[in-house]
């Protein structure tokens, strides 16, 4: 975020948010919302206390980030029009290199017992469906400009099928 827009749309958000604008919880009865304000490239350290805590809750998230999470997929497409990284990790292959809370943070997606079930994000412009760690669906969404939007249904278990919500 630019200097003018932490000046100037923080503090919005904070009606919205309370005071820490860096993560945001909407927990539902079988599933829980976190946004994370990662549009610095980065997780904020201010964000992992909140983090850590939901993901201790037991109830499917639903990730909601401006930067994508690395995944080899949505790096190649949004190469295609970019030059600079456009997905936290992977900074070997052109992506962003995280840094020590970013690392801590994508460690935690990565456990086994992670609840994260569905990564929704931005920032690349492109439009993707693609799957973190082998579990987790990333889904980045093409610009507003361009007039598009992406609706996401989220299912209870036994209307999905009773597959495992990771599918859908």
């Amino acid at each position: 975020m630019t200097p003018h827009g932490m000046e100037v749309y923080l503090p919005k958000m904070k009606k919205l948010t309370g005071e820490n604008t860096f993560v945001n919880t909407k927990e539902y009865d079988k599933f829980i919302i976190l946004s994370i304000d990662n549009s610095t490239n980065q997780v904020n350290p201010e964000a992992m206390q909140e983090i850590k805590r939901v993901f201790k809750i037991g109830k499917p998230v639903i990730l909601i980030m401006h930067v994508p999470i690395g995944n080899e997929e949505i790096l190649i497409e949004g190469k295609k029009m970019w030059t600079s990284g456009v997905v936290m990790g992977l900074g070997n292959w052109g992506g962003i290199y995280e840094n020590e809370t970013t690392s801590e943070f994508m460690s935690l997606l990565s456990e086994e017992d992670c609840p994260v079930i569905a990564i929704l994000a931005g920032y690349v412009h492109v439009e993707n469906e693609s799957v973190y760690n082998e579990k987790i669906i990333e889904f980045t969404a093409p610009p507003g400009f361009t007039g598009k939007g992406t609706v996401i249904t989220v299912k209870a278990l036994q209307e999905a099928g009773d597959q495992p919500l990771s599918k859908y």
